[in-house]
């Protein structure tokens, strides 16, 4: 169900050109992905869509329980 999976997409700025964003499935705006990005071309910000996309789904939590 894609409801709920994280989306990205670029969008236009009117700094450098594009965008890069990403939509959490639990919050209804879109966000910046790291903070403030912006690209000359959109193939740059792209590259930045697919790198976020692929860190955050290597990531692993580990707890630590302790007494």
């Amino acid at each position: 169900m894609s409801f709920f999976k994280t989306k990205y997409r670029v969008v236009t700025d009117n700094y450098l050109g594009y965008e890069a964003q990403y939509k959490p499935w639990f919050f209804p705006f879109w966000l910046q992905l790291d903070g403030i990005n912006t690209h000359l071309t959109i193939d740059k910000a792209l590259e930045m869509c697919k790198a976020f996309k692929q860190n955050t789904q290597n990531k692993k939590t580990v707890a630590v329980l302790t007494d």
